[in-house]
Parts: structure tokens; C-alpha cells; sequence
């Protein structure tokens, strides 16, 4: 007997489409992969999630051969299937909590505190469940400062430490491996102000897990105000767990805390607002606080111009420095990438990024 029920053409769901205001993106969150395409077809990929193929091309009769070559290719690259009932396929749930109470920490060091209180924040750290720390050495690398610090210990939570430090000329290659095989749990070791940009790596270890890398860069970090450049190099490596995260959160800030080098409590050490410091509270008492959890809610799709951004759910966030210092959904500073005009430009020589350069003194 032949089968006359309506085929649908329907994305697997760990394809996701996100609009733009010209192009739209394509991610394939399984393969950690992505593609652009023009924001045109985009009413038509979604009208295969609730129509049957046939009506699809009825409704684009005038490009219906744009259509099936669409529908070849979705097919041809295994993104899509045709199925006789869609709704035995349900969406993932696109709800995300993380269960730890800090994820990610900044702490900064300049010598005004003593590598103590840098020990005892660490120690703090892994009591509250973070994962990743950046360490920014603004001050000569001594490995002193690590053995009092990281050296002896063994984390329940800290999986990873990157550390930022200015090159030493004194230094060979060999010694800047020296140190992570010293302290195993740095993952990647950040070199600035280097004659040259450069990444080696190294397996030291099993698995993803025993990958090291030392990233040297000819770019000076002495300051704070270093932070929040967004451009397609730093985008995220996509997949499921990133995409909820940046989806449901704000990708940079959420369960984020960072101690400047001052001592200072913040969101962000390029942020201007402190919660207390070191010397007076604890990282614990901070984080309990409504007023610390708010910028890590305000999500892509609250934020004016990012709203409009296929890109939205790959690239991270910055709050500390805003087109608009004003407006707290302000886009960021310092990205250049227009999606209305689907051009990424210089934030430096944009003339709408002029009065709040001028603010930041950047």
C-alpha cells in the first residue's frame, strides 16, 4: 500500500538557527561547526519545522529551485532528514543552570597584596566550586610566587589555571615548559609583549585533559583596560553546553568573579563597580548578593545592536566598556562587526565609539 502521508523536512536538533539581521548562522552543535548563509532563507528553514515539504515549495513556487538545492544540501550533509511526524522529534530543552557556585575567577597581582592573601583567594576559590582561574602577573615572572601559592596543593574543583605574564628575555622556550610541568595545573601560559606571535603545544598528560599551551604575543597587557576586544578569532568553540550557556547568561560574566590588583571584589577587574575587598570580606560573602548575580543574567538578546547579531551565541560579552557608558544594554565598545551592514571595522575609528573612548580614556 502506498504512504501518502506528508513529508517533513525537519533540521536534527542539534542544528540551530540563529537570525541576523543580513546574514544568519548555521551551527551544528555536535560537529562544533558553523556557516554563515543570507538572512533570506531563513523564514524558509524554519517553515520546514512546521510544514510539509510539498507546501514549502508551493509557498516558493518562484524559487523553488532555490529551494531543493537547499533541501539537497541539508540532506547531503546529514543536517537534516525527512521525517513523517515531526513532533516525535522534540527540541532539546534550551534551559541552562550551572550548579557551581563560581565557574570563573580573574585574580590580579601587582605585589600590593602579599602571595598570602593570592594563596588564600585561590584556596577560597576551589572551596566554591570554580573550575577555571586566570592568573594576571603584572609584576616579573618569579617562581617563587607560584610555589607559594599553587605548588602544594591539591584542588577539588580547579581544573585549570591560565597564566599571563610579560616575556622575559631571560627565559628560553624550554623554561616556559619547565613551568608547566612544574605546575600541571596551568593549561595555557599567555606570554606578552613578546618579539613575535607565536603558540606552541604540548601533550603532557592523557588526553584533551594533558594538552598545554604557550601562546606568545606581541601585544603589551599592563592594565586592565586591556580587556573586552571581540573579534571572529575569539569567538567560542561551539557546542551544546556553550550554546546554552551563552544563550541563557551572559557569556562572559556569569558566575564570573575577579579580584583586581588592589584587592578589589568585582564582576570584572575592568569594571568599575567593587563589592569589598580582600582584606575586609570574603569571596563567599560576595557572591551570596543579589546585586553581584546581576550582570550575569543580561543575556545577548537584551543587548541593543547584539539582539540583531547572527553571531550573538558565539562570541563573548563585555560590560565594562560600552558604545553607550549610560546604558547598561549598550553594545559592547569594542567590537567593530555591524550586522546591518554585515562589515567588521575598527571600534577605534568608528565615530560612534568616539565619546565613549574619550570616557574610558582608551
Amino acid at each position: 500500500m502506498m504512504n501518502n502521508n506528508p513529508k517533513y523536512l525537519s533540521l536534527f536538533k542539534d542544528c540551530i538557527i540563529v537570525k541576523g539581521a543580513v546574514n544568519s548562522l548555521f551551527m551544528d552543535l555536535t560537529r562544533e561547526s558553523y556557516f554563515e548563509f543570507s538572512t533570506q532563507y531563513y523564514d524558509i528553514l524554519k517553515s520546514f519545522e512546521t510544514l510539509p515539504y510539498d507546501h514549502v515549495l508551493d509557498n516558493n513556487i518562484e524559487n523553488k529551485d532555490h529551494v531543493e538545492s537547499l533541501a539537497d544540501f541539508l540532506l547531503e550533509n546529514e543536517y537534516a532528514q525527512f521525517v513523517e511526524n515531526p513532533a516525535l522529534f522534540p527540541d532539546i530543552n534550551e534551559q541552562y543552570e550551572s550548579s557551581q557556585k563560581i565557574h570563573t575567577a580573574i585574580i590580579v597581582f601587582d605585589g600590593s597584596y602579599s602571595y598570602s592573601q593570592l594563596k588564600d583567594c585561590i584556596m577560597s576559590l576551589d572551596q566554591l566550586g570554580c573550575k577555571h582561574i586566570e592568573l594576571r602577573l603584572f609584576v616579573d615572572f618569579n617562581k617563587d610566587l607560584l610555589d607559594k601559592t599553587i605548588s602544594k596543593y591539591t584542588f577539588n574543583f580547579i581544573n585549570s589555571i591560565n597564566l599571563i605574564t610579560r616575556f622575559d628575555k631571560k627565559l628560553k622556550k624550554k623554561d616556559y615548559w619547565k613551568i608547566i610541568e612544574d605546575f600541571p595545573i596551568i593549561s595555557n601560559l599567555f606570554i606578552h609583549s613578546a618579539p613575535l606571535n607565536e603558540r606552541n603545544a604540548k601533550s603532557i598528560g592523557y588526553g584533551d585533559i594533558g594538552k598545554r599551551n604557550i601562546i606568545y604575543t606581541v601585544q603589551t597587557i599592563n592594565s586592565n583596560n586591556d580587556c573586552g576586544n571581540i573579534n571572529a578569532d575569539a569567538f567560542f568553540k561551539i557546542n551544546l553546553t556553550q550554546y546554552l550557556h551563552n544563550k541563557n547568561c551572559n557569556s562572559c560574566l556569569y558566575k564570573k568573579i575577579a579580584v583586581d590588583e588592589k584587592g578589589n571584589i568585582k564582576n570584572c577587574p575592568s569594571l568599575e563597580n567593587t563589592f569589598g575587598n580582600i582584606n575586609t570580606s570574603s569571596l563567599n560573602e560576595i557572591i551570596s548578593t543579589t546585586e553581584f548575580d546581576q550582570l550575569g543574567s543580561i543575556t545577548k538578546d537584551s543587548i541593543k545592536i547584539c539582539s540583531d547579531c547572527q553571531f550573538k551565541y558565539l562570541c563573548f560579552d563585555c560590560r565594562a566598556y560600552l558604545q553607550n557608558p549610560d546604558d547598561l544594554y549598550s553594545k559592547p565598545l569594542k567590537c567593530g562587526y555591524d550586522p546591518y551592514s554585515d562589515q567588521w571595522n575598527d571600534w577605534k575609528k568608528m565615530k560612534q565609539n568616539t565619546a565613549a573612548i574619550k570616557y574610558y580614556q582608551l
